[in-house]
């Protein structure tokens, strides 16, 4: 999969995330790579691989982008959230901002979606 920050404008909810995914033609990943058993995975999420724990999103992506630092450690993520299938506070995503992990979406605004298209 390649991984795009998409800008959204107005708030990061949920819902507001996956139109930005949409409108630019891109898939909307799940945070926990697709696992049924994670509540953070609904919603119309599609599945990856990269990442595989409920409670840690956009952590493989951020191991792999910034050799094992988490998201708000991981300058190409800094301001971007992540998808929270509708069941993060507010329904909002979670977001990597100002050193602050699960920053809320539903309390935050204008800052990019996570993002992404399948490699063919």
């Amino acid at each position: 999969m390649d991984w795009y920050r998409v800008p959204v404008s107005g708030l990061m909810s949920d819902i507001n995330i996956e139109a930005a995914c949409a409108s630019a033609g891109m898939l909307l990943p799940c945070a926990s790579g697709g696992s049924g058993s994670c509540q953070y995975s609904a919603g119309s999420c599609v599945t990856n691989s990269l990442e595989d724990s409920c409670n840690n999103p956009m952590l493989r992506l951020a191991n792999a982008l910034c050799t094992g630092n988490s998201p708000p450690n991981c300058a190409p993520l800094e301001g971007v959230f992540q998808y929270m299938g509708e069941a993060w506070v507010g329904a909002g995503g979670c977001g990597a901002v100002s050193g602050i992990w699960c920053t809320q979406g539903s309390s935050s605004s204008d800052f990019d979606a996570l993002c992404m298209v399948p490699v063919i």
